[in-house]
């Protein structure tokens, strides 16, 4: 039937078949063939027309056989055609397919399992494919497959990972069908799509939005995202801790009911401004809600459109900022004073070297008169006071770094604490030692230490009180003592110094050091910061120890002096009057003249000038006339002119054994605390009496 050859054979049969039978008709009528058609034709009408239908029933079948055969061989030729197509779709498709029988073992896999997963599909028929699902899936798998068995028809969602041949994990989504009892697949059918990628992209996205809600909870500054309706749609951890609210409490409500506490958005709302004309806005607000200042910012986010539907507010806490703002402005101020002071201070030291030394000059001419030498005696006096007040003005001024000579400790406490309790209703109490160690410190910001500890101890005392000093010898070893100082071993003298005061509350006492920090109205926060930083200077200790309600004690620690001091007077009582050639350098005439009259009563024959390249020129006539200079004396600045600093550079050229001493109302130079370095070798700081002088020169001269 398949074969076209077999349709005319089939054809010619039924035709020779026709013919015997119409001669088998004639032989049986006696009549040869010859007479056959005349014969057929004189049959009778109902014979010759039931023969004819015979022949013409037979001719249809056999067209309609032929019509038959023709059009299943169509039919055959379309199923093969379609048969190859869907094959070229299957071979060529993406998707993996596979017929698994109910033994979970593969009976079919399309070409693309290999080209997906790098399984030969020939090669694992028959290989139980749940040894390639992942471990952690293969449990539910096993259950949808358990469920799928049972159930005629079943169609199932799944999603599982699946180990390639080069050992990587694919992730592949497929739709399974239960077809085991259909005869032509006899298993169930998988559409398996690998997504791969896909879920590399979701699970990216997933924690780079993981990581986006990390750092925008981790960001300090108050995050807000609102709508055009003012509504908060979102907001960062720093809200929530800054508004003491929760998430839920916070989302879905009005920003201005929540940030500023009112009914309506606020004046120059920074969130209104934006949504209008599409920019950034920045408003600075002093929040009572949020306790302190805050800079609000709103950046519009815009539609497809370029239209602003919402912005994200950013409140940062400017409260800090706006307070080192203020204090710098406060510190600007005070430089400014302290340039004013320290030029007031330099002058008024001038000044008072003029008197020194002319009142050095009328004690020796006014012979042994009592009444003469008493007068003198308060009017040096006054200027010695006078002295503490420029130290104090250079101190504020911050006149450079620690100038250290030995000192008696024991006189400087005195002095500097009755002097800072002058006209208050606090007095002091001493308990010092006469065997207490001299200590080789600045005198002036010494002073200015405990000029500052004493101010605060009467203020801490409105009602007046007693201020209790005290100092002692001790040696220092870290192993001996439980307390935390920061001190090396050795020798130091300790200072107290106790008020009965409100104390310092355990919250302030750690900050009560750092600079600018005060609990006071009208306060600075420098005081103890300055005081701090002299000591450290000295490589010395600050601590304190208060209680509050009771009363407040500071301890400094300073190294204690071999150097043994005899007290001033007794100096200048008993000072021997020198000899040698003294160059004496300064700007003020009044000072060139008394203090080389002072000089000349000593012992000492003495030339002037004004300025270093007058010093240099005498310097070398000097030399060149075999009459040099003993010793040189010269002021550190000179207005217009070359002072001290400039002028031992030439003065060493010439002569590089010179005997200098700089001096100066105003220690701002790093000269005076290094004046070694700089190739002098002594330092006077002015107002000074010429007996200092003298002694410096006796010094250097021997």
């Amino acid at each position: 039937v398949h074969s076209p050859g077999r349709y005319p054979i089939i054809t010619i049969g039924l035709g020779l078949a026709l013919l015997y039978w119409l001669m088998d008709s004639a032989v049986k009528a006696g009549l040869s063939h010859e007479d056959f058609l005349a014969s057929a034709l004189s049959l009778e009408t109902h014979v010759f027309l039931f023969r004819v239908s015979v022949v013409v029933f037979i001719l249809a079948i056999s067209a309609y056989a032929r019509f038959v055969i023709k059009a299943q061989k169509r039919a055959e030729s379309d199923l093969k055609n379609r048969e190859q197509h869907f094959r070229s779709l299957i071979e060529n498709a993406s998707d993996i397919i596979l017929i698994i029988d109910k033994n979970m073992k593969l009976s079919y896999a399309s070409p693309s399992l290999e080209k997906n997963l790098g399984y030969d599909p020939e090669k694992y028929l028959g290989c139980e494919v749940l040894a390639a699902v992942h471990p952690e899936d293969r449990e539910r798998i096993r259950q949808l497959w358990e469920q799928a068995v049972k159930l005629d028809d079943y169609t199932a969602r799944l999603e599982l990972r699946v180990q390639a041949r080069n050992g990587s994990w694919h992730t592949l989504e497929g739709m399974a069908r239960n077809l085991l009892q259909n005869p032509l697949t006899a298993g169930i059918v998988i559409n398996f799509r690998d997504i791969t990628e896909r879920k590399n992209l979701e699970n990216a996205l997933k924690n780079a939005s993981a990581e986006w809600r990390k750092t925008f909870d981790t960001i300090p500054d108050i995050i807000m995202i609102i709508d055009a309706n003012h509504k908060i749609l979102r907001v960062n951890k720093a809200a929530t801790r800054a508004l003491g609210m929760s998430f839920q409490e916070i989302i879905n409500r009005q920003c201005f009911r929540i940030i500023h506490n009112t009914d309506a958005p606020i004046l120059f709302c920074p969130h209104l401004q934006a949504l209008k004309d599409g920019t950034d806005h920045t408003l600075e607000i002093q929040e009572p809600r949020l306790g302190g200042e805050f800079a609000i910012t709103a950046s519009p986010m815009m539609d497809k459109s370029g239209r602003p539907f919402g912005s994200v507010c950013v409140l940062r806490d400017i409260t800090a900022r706006r307070r080192a703002e203020k204090e710098m402005q406060k510190t600007e101020k005070l430089e400014s004073l302290g340039v004013l002071a320290g030029g007031i201070a330099h002058d008024f030291n001038n000044i008072l070297t003029i008197v020194l030394a002319n009142i050095a000059l009328l004690k020796k001419q006014v012979g042994t008169n009592p009444e003469c030498h008493e007068t003198l005696a308060e009017i040096e006096n006054a200027s010695l006071q006078a002295k503490n007040l420029t130290r104090q003005l250079l101190t504020f001024a911050k006149g450079g770094a620690p100038i250290r000579k030995p000192l008696l400790l024991k006189n400087l406490l005195q002095e500097a604490v009755n002097f800072s309790l002058h006209g208050s209703n606090v007095k002091g109490e001493f308990s010092l030692p006469d065997e207490l160690w001299n200590i080789e410190a600045d005198e002036g910001q010494i002073v200015q230490v405990i000029n500052n500890l004493v101010i605060n101890a009467v203020q801490a005392m409105p009602q007046g009180g007693i201020l209790k000093v005290s100092a002692e010898n001790i040696f220092w070893e870290p192993q001996e003592h439980s307390v935390n100082i920061s001190l090396q071993p050795g020798a130091y003298v300790k200072i107290s110094v106790t008020d009965h005061g409100m104390g310092i509350s355990e919250q302030n006492l750690p900050k009560i050091f750092d600079p600018y920090f005060t609990t006071k109205p009208t306060g600075t926060g420098l005081g103890l910061a300055t005081a701090y930083s002299i000591i450290k200077n000295h490589k010395g200790y600050i601590d304190v120890h208060s209680t509050p309600g009771q009363g407040t004690t500071f301890y400094i620690y300073l190294p204690a002096s071999s150097e043994e001091l005899e007290p001033a007077q007794d100096q200048a009582r008993h000072q021997p009057h020198g000899q040698g050639r003294i160059l004496f350098m300064d700007d003020e005439p009044q000072i060139r003249s008394a203090v080389s009259k002072a000089l000349l009563a000593m012992g000492y024959q003495v030339e002037t000038v004004e300025d270093g390249a007058k010093a240099i020129e005498l310097y070398k006539q000097a030399m060149q006339a075999g009459r040099p200079f003993d010793a040189v004396i010269m002021d550190l600045t000179i207005p217009a002119g070359m002072g001290g600093m400039d002028a031992i550079r030439e003065l060493k050229a010439l002569d590089p054994s010179v005997k200098a001493v700089i001096a100066s109302g105003y220690a701002n130079s790093p000269v005076m605390a290094e004046y070694k370095r700089y190739g002098f070798q002594e330092v006077i700081c002015k107002p000074y009496r010429p007996e200092e002088v003298n002694k410096i020169l006796l010094n250097l001269l021997k």
